[in-house]
């Protein structure tokens, strides 16, 4: 057990992967009787009405993560936690100055989302070239400092380690923690949308309407599917990419059979009661989504991206594989999982518990106590 504060540190709550990741962790320990502290740049987002009654909850109140350091700095000097565990690259950068120029003895782990030398690519970031070579810059300088680093993933790990980001030393694998018991529970909920009262199959995605995501070839994929079998399309999420999607759907034809509602509250109904999840990403760090979907019951096909797919899925025995950007690889494999030659089973959902909310804090646990005790350097 650990001794002391753990305190979280993340840009918002919003709807993404690495966001709900955070939020679990901090419910996680607060339920373990630790005192937990979950400090947040901006605190918007959905994900702020999932946070435990018993996380400590403080609002930096900045617009921008490069505008908080002042603010870590003086939560850090007031509240004197034992352990910070920080996400995302901008928030990691920072964590570390603060790390570097505070005063207070605390340990640092940093928790690198995605794989990074495909979410640094100049041309894949969202920002403009000169910031996204300098944050690559600022992470490959500072990483070093934090006591260890978490990689979602083994493909995350060895990004990590092969592009000399994070000496091998100090990166340790953690899968991200799912809430499988919430997710059983919500499953069930109903779902408003229509689609769903109709006899025709529904194909599920979900995420950002980012470029990671490539929803264009998801969109694509299932012009070739929808000619082959009735069925439709919904796309869970929101993201700057939402107007250039909008426009490949009405090229395509696709108009009363794609739909992008948005985010949704309760992703899990949709899941549950969806033909078929696909993830069409174009690079990972470790899919929540595919998680559980599978926790759901759903059969799925994904993407071979790094990192993470093929791990979940230990090379496709648990759903199936294909190309990142191979629209008609992608539509012969959800043709497929439509035609039930490939079946869901039980074993599916019994591989989803293997990343279970008290596996990854149990491990978390452990690699922090080792600091304490000198074992992990």
């Amino acid at each position: 057990m650990i001794k002391g504060k753990i305190a979280f540190f993340i840009s918002t709550c919003h709807g993404g992967g690495a966001e709900r990741v955070m939020v679990t962790f901090a419910n996680a320990f607060a339920k373990k009787g630790i005192e937990t502290d979950l400090v947040v740049c901006s605190l918007t987002g959905p994900y702020v009405d999932e946070i435990d009654k018993r996380v400590n909850v403080f609002d930096l109140k900045k617009d921008r993560v490069s505008r908080s350091l002042p603010a870590l700095l003086r939560y850090i000097r007031e509240n004197k936690p034992t352990v910070m565990v920080s996400s995302l690259i901008h928030a990691n950068i920072i964590a570390v100055i603060a790390k570097l120029l505070s005063r207070e003895k605390f340990r640092l782990a940093i928790r690198e989302a995605s794989t990074p030398s495909m979410a640094n690519k100049t041309g894949n970031s969202p920002y403009p070239p000169v910031k996204t070579r300098l944050v690559s810059f600022l992470q490959k300088r500072l990483y070093k400092y934090a006591d260890f680093v978490i990689a979602p993933s083994k493909g995350v790990a060895l990004d990590l380690v092969e592009n000399k980001i994070a000496p091998e030393s100090k990166v340790h694998v953690i899968y991200n923690p799912v809430d499988i018991e919430m997710i059983q529970k919500r499953m069930n909920e109903p779902v408003s949308h229509p689609w769903f009262k109709e006899s025709v199959p529904v194909i599920l995605s979900a995420g950002r309407l980012t470029k990671p995501k490539d929803y264009p070839t998801l969109i694509k994929a299932f012009s070739i599917v929808e000619k082959r079998t009735p069925c439709k399309l919904i796309i869970l999420g929101e993201g700057e990419k939402r107007k250039e999607l909008e426009e490949l759907v009405k090229e395509l034809g696709l108009e009363g059979k794609v739909d992008m509602p948005g985010f949704v509250e309760n992703p899990f109904a949709y899941m549950a009661r969806a033909s078929v999840f696909v993830l069409s990403s174009l690079w990972e760090g470790l899919p929540n989504v595919l998680i559980q979907a599978m926790v759901c019951g759903t059969p799925v096909v994904a993407t071979d991206c790094p990192s993470g797919p093929r791990e979940i899925l230990e090379d496709g025995r648990y759903g199936r594989l294909a190309p990142p950007g191979d629209w008609e690889k992608i539509a012969d494999e959800i043709s497929l999982s439509l035609s039930k030659v490939y079946k869901q089973q039980q074993e599916n959902k019994e591989r989803a518990n293997f990343f279970s909310v008290d596996r990854s804090v149990n491990i978390l646990c452990e690699l922090l106590n080792l600091l304490e005790t000198g074992e992990v350097k």
